[in-house]
C-alpha cells in the first residue's frame, strides 16, 4: 500500500515532536498530565511541561492546540512550543502566517521548532525574521531548541 505525501509528513511531524519532548525531559522537565490541571505550574516550583493542550483561541476565534507548554521556576514562566516540520514542497508554509497571527492573539511566548528541507526559502527567511517580534520568541531548528532550552530551563 503506498501513503500518501500528508500521510508522511505528519508521520515526519509526530517524528519532530517525538524529538522535542525527549529534549525536554532530557532537560530535567517532568510532564503533567492531565492538561485540565497544568494550571497554575509555579506552586510546585519545579520544572515542567504539558503537550497537546488546548488554550487560547486563534484568530477565527477557535480553539488552539500546542504541542507543549513548558514552565521554568528559574524565570516564573510560560512558554509555548509550536513544531512545524516540512520535508517536501506543499502547503505547510503557506500556513505559517496564520500560525504567527495566531500565536500573537493568545498569552504565551512561543518557539517555534522549524524543521525539515522542504521550506522555500522565501517562507523560511519570513518566519525566522517573525522572531522577536509580538508572541514569537524564536524561530529555531531541532539543535537550536537543545541549546536555548539549556539555557532558559
Amino acid at each position: 500500500m503506498q501513503k500518501n505525501s500528508g500521510h508522511l509528513a505528519n508521520k515526519s511531524g509526530k517524528g519532530l515532536e517525538h524529538l522535542v519532548e525527549e529534549s525536554i525531559r532530557d532537560h530535567g522537565f517532568e510532564c503533567v498530565f492531565p492538561a485540565p490541571y497544568i494550571f497554575p505550574m509555579e506552586i510546585l516550583s519545579q520544572r515542567l511541561f504539558a503537550k497537546q493542550i488546548q488554550l487560547g483561541e486563534d484568530i477565527y476565534g477557535k480553539q488552539r492546540k500546542f504541542d507543549f507548554l513548558l514552565f521554568s521556576p528559574k524565570h516564573n514562566s510560560y512558554v509555548a512550543i509550536e513544531c512545524k516540520w516540512q520535508a517536501v514542497k506543499g502547503t505547510v508554509e503557506e500556513k505559517l502566517p496564520f500560525q504567527v497571527l495566531s500565536i500573537n492573539n493568545q498569552g504565551f511566548d512561543t518557539i517555534v521548532v522549524l524543521d525539515g528541507n522542504g521550506y522555500s526559502k522565501g517562507a523560511k527567511e519570513w518566519i525566522v525574521k517573525q522572531a522577536g517580534k509580538d508572541r514569537v520568541l524564536g524561530v529555531l531548528s531541532a539543535g537550536e531548541f537543545q541549546k536555548w532550552l539549556k539555557k532558559w530551563g
